[in-house]
């Protein structure tokens, strides 16, 4: 199942006040990591003294070689900003210890 539908990704690529933030998640190492917990960040409106809030995202599994999607979906007319962390953590398939790890960022794509 595809979230958000194909239909709300239409809507909020369209020339409107939604907006629709993505973010690629790569597995590249060489096992499946499976219960991966990667906790965003988010900070909603103009004023650099609003508070930034916690939103951790689950993500199971996330095969070896593989890609996954995370959306965010901001349908008020309030500018809605999400920044990824440095570390998350994760175990590796027929693991029982949890690591942590670093994130590795790619080059950013954004519209304007």
């Amino acid at each position: 199942m595809q979230w958000p539908a194909k239909e709300t990704l239409t809507q909020l690529n369209g020339p409107n006040d939604l907006s629709l933030s993505r973010c690629d998640i790569s597995n590249h190492a060489s096992q499946d990591i499976v219960e991966m917990t990667i906790p965003f960040y988010s900070h909603f409106g103009v004023n650099a003294k609003t508070r930034w809030h916690r939103l951790s995202v689950f993500m199971n599994p996330l095969d070896k070689g593989k890609t996954r999607h995370i959306y965010f979906a901001n349908g008020c007319s309030v500018v809605a900003e999400f920044s990824l962390p440095k570390t998350g953590t994760a175990k590796f398939a027929g693991e029982q210890k949890v690591r942590k790890f670093s994130f590795e960022l790619a080059e950013q794509n954004t519209r304007g």
